[in-house]
């Protein structure tokens, strides 16, 4: 009896075990199978009626579905990003020229700084103020490029995601009510 009690909760401690590292395995991609499974459920009554349409055939329903929704969400996100990117470039383009000729013309920001009240008292510590100022630069200069860095390694994982997010969709829409029956079991 003890042996079998044993086996038993060995079972069970290895059942446990095995649940929790699948779990922390795919922890980072719950929040994207459960987005998926929401917009597969509001999206339902499209696909039964796109089912119907294409005589039964969930597969291409199903890919049929998730075209229609991306047209209809991905289509104007893209012109709302396109609108924000190219404004950006234009703001971009319109601060270079200003920014050129300060690198061009060192003279014009030492001008600047003479120009400014009390500049009397500003230059004994002229030396130590434009060190300070070189290591903003640089902290700005490495800020950027840890930033730009992030930025890439988001879209990548973001890209990772949505694909994730479709294809997890695809499935709920195809099968969702018997994967839905089968955990009820």
């Amino acid at each position: 009896m003890t042996e079998e009690r044993f086996r038993r909760a060995f079972v069970i401690l290895l059942v446990v075990a095995i649940s929790a590292a699948f779990v922390a395995m795919i922890r980072m991609f719950l929040l994207t199978i459960l987005l998926a499974a929401i917009f597969a459920a509001v999206s339902r009554p499209l696909y039964l009626q796109v089912e119907r349409g294409f005589r039964g055939r969930s597969g291409v329903a199903s890919a049929f579905t998730i075209l229609v929704l991306l047209v209809l969400v991905i289509t104007p996100l893209s012109l709302l990003g396109g609108a924000v990117a190219s404004e950006a470039v234009r703001v971009a383009e319109n601060v270079r020229p200003w920014i050129d000729a300060r690198i061009a013309q060192p003279s014009l920001l030492d001008d600047a700084i003479r120009r400014l009240p009390y500049f009397e008292y500003i230059e004994p510590h002229r030396a130590e103020i434009m060190k300070r100022g070189a290591e903003v630069v640089g902290a700005i200069g490495t800020f950027l490029a840890n930033s730009v860095s992030a930025a890439t390694r988001g879209t990548v994982v973001f890209f990772f995601h949505f694909f994730l997010l479709l294809y997890t969709m695809f499935f709920f829409l195809k099968d969702g009510p018997r994967m839905l029956r089968g955990v009820m079991l």
